[in-house]
């Protein structure tokens, strides 16, 4: 999932200030929420792009349940990696 303009500013902001958490990734993670809309047992993936900050203000990395494969190619791809190297 590519991020909106506002996710991708504030992650750039806390790296700027040298405020990212040393495990922070940046993959977008996703954990599913029931809504119980149209149907009660109906849910919908939540995105999570980062999960909160710790006690030193720095931002830790997204907490949700799941991640897309699609994104780790790209992240894997960016560093100059690939699933089948593993």
């Amino acid at each position: 999932m590519e991020l909106d303009s506002e996710c991708f500013g504030i992650i750039s902001d806390y790296k700027q200030k040298g405020k990212l958490h040393p495990d922070f990734l940046p993959v977008t993670t996703y954990d599913m929420v029931q809504c119980g809309y149209p149907q009660d047992d109906h849910g919908e993936m939540i995105a999570r792009d980062w999960g909160g900050t710790d006690g030193e203000g720095k931002l830790l990395p997204s907490n949700g349940m799941w991640c897309k494969v699609e994104d780790i190619r790209k992240l894997l791809s960016k560093h100059g990696l690939s699933l089948n190297a593993l």
